[in-house]
């Protein structure tokens, strides 16, 4: 292993990755990745894989879009497939917040160049004809709008940058990290130590960890993203080679995406569950948490009445994986306040949704040891230079002291309540299960993503003492 680089990074997921690839974009070749397993090990391997460019922020408006210009081109750049398909999407609009939300986004896409399009219920239906839109008001169209392969992503980032000169080292756990009297970093692993003028912190969950070996903060907690795979549906495979556009219901809070000749389903929970409140496993990598569908089941219903075509298929995966969330939803971007050439690059919530974007918004600090200014983006004017994009960053006294952090890291304590436990109303739905832990390649395609072995017990959703019939026949049953 190298003993000496200008940057590393701490990572070796999508944004990790990223963050090396726009490292050597910019001519700086002389940098390092660590990666304490595989790379995509975190919460890339499992991802769904959706690239929208929606957002109600300018900034992150722009950064999106920056991502799924790059995926347009990256595989013919670096020369390895990344499965990307740009299908467009549709969201809906209950209400009419929702639609003036729409019409302000659209307005700022138009801005920046991107046609955006405000929809009407018989035009949704044009672009979506299994949509039943009743109750819905109006919709937005991306049209750049899709879906990627996140491992194959991840791996062509990674090609990118070893074909520019950077290092990738692999099973290398980080221990520690050390500020030297001369302001650059000492980073120790298991593997032995590195020296460099600047450390990017893009540790995914695991980013609480590498910040507190600094005595910093980063204010995320780990919760479990579910979603479903389907069987294959006759009325998509009668469509043959055309896709549906990606269907997204913000106000009931799911997508709906088309996966080959079925469908995926991703709720986003109001009541989210929290995982590693005390302390992340030590040897959490490439696994998934046990399915719980009970907490998915008013998503499935109105899903189903959504997109009745949803309901005549089983189910034949569920995947729950850890995904780190802050408080607003936002990546954390930017230097650490105190801590001069030391950066995070920690992105929250999906993660399929933000991966070029957080590498390019990173500052000038990362290449010339100075926490002034900021790359990509930055420096064609698209964002501030702000000590972080989220808006939750906290502010801490750092310590002045230079000596070596403990070989175990000062616990990263999140500032979350405990939620309460999650009653369940449906006594037919089945019980969790546990599992073993689902080992993975390197670079998984969604179609080979490894799941939990399902119950072969079809579901009825009951709701106020009712039993609904049909809404997922054949629910969980292996492929």
């Amino acid at each position: 292993m190298k003993t000496h680089a200008r940057v590393i990074v701490i990572g070796g997921g999508a944004v990790g990755c990223s963050a090396l690839y726009h490292l050597t974009q910019l001519g700086l070749t002389d940098v390092v990745l660590l990666e304490r397993d595989e790379l995509t090990a975190g919460s890339t391997w499992h991802a769904a894989g959706n690239c929208p460019n929606f957002s109600t922020s300018w900034n992150v408006i722009k950064l999106q879009r920056h991502s799924t210009r790059l995926y347009s081109t990256l595989a013919a750049t670096v020369g390895y497939d990344i499965n990307y398909h740009v299908t467009g999407s549709v969201r809906l609009a209950h209400t009419r917040d929702r639609v003036d939300e729409f019409r302000h986004v659209v307005s700022q896409a138009h801005a920046q160049g991107i046609e955006f399009e405000m929809l009407s219920p018989a035009e949704i239906v044009e672009r979506h004809p299994f949509v039943d839109t009743t109750g819905i008001l109006a919709g937005l169209y991306d049209p750049y709008d899709g879906d990627i392969d996140p491992a194959q992503l991840t791996q062509a980032l990674a090609k990118g940058a070893r074909d520019a000169g950077a290092k990738i080292y692999r099973g290398t756990r980080v221990t520690s990290i050390e500020r030297l009297p001369s302001g650059e970093w000492r980073v120790h692993t298991d593997k032995g130590s590195i020296q460099a003028e600047s450390v990017i912190n893009a540790a995914g969950y695991r980013g609480g960890e590498v910040a507190a070996m600094v005595g910093e903060y980063l204010p995320i907690v780990t919760l479990s993203h579910q979603y479903l795979i389907t069987e294959d549906i006759p009325a998509l495979a009668e469509r043959g080679e055309a896709r549906l556009p990606l269907l997204r219901d913000p106000d009931v809070s799911y997508y709906m995406r088309q996966e080959r000749q079925g469908l995926i389903l991703g709720p986003y929970e109001w009541k989210a569950t929290a995982h590693w409140l005390d302390r992340i496993p030590d040897e959490f990598a490439n696994q998934l948490f046990d399915d719980d569908l009970g907490r998915l089941e008013k998503y499935i219903e109105a899903a189903c009445e959504r997109v009745p075509i949803l309901g005549t298929a089983g189910v034949k995966k569920v995947i729950n994986g850890p995904i780190p969330y802050a408080p607003d939803g936002n990546p954390l971007i930017g230097p650490a306040p105190g801590l001069p050439g030391f950066t995070t690059a920690v992105r929250s919530r999906s993660a399929s949704r933000r991966r070029a974007e957080p590498a390019k918004s990173l500052p000038n600090g990362s290449r010339t040891g100075s926490p002034s200014g900021t790359c990509g983006h930055s420096i064609r004017g698209a964002i501030s230079n702000s000590p972080m994009t989220s808006s939750c960053w906290p502010r801490r006294s750092r310590p002045t002291s230079t000596s070596t952090a403990s070989a175990t890291p000062p616990r990263n304590e999140p500032r979350v309540v405990r939620p309460r436990p999650h009653r369940l109303t449906c006594a037919s739905l089945p019980r969790a299960r546990s599992s073993a832990p689902v080992a993975a390649g390197n670079a998984p395609s969604a179609s080979r993503r490894p799941a939990i072995q399902p119950s072969r017990k079809s579901l009825s959703v009951v709701r106020r003492g009712t039993r609904r019939s049909n809404v997922s026949a054949r629910l969980l049953r292996n492929a």
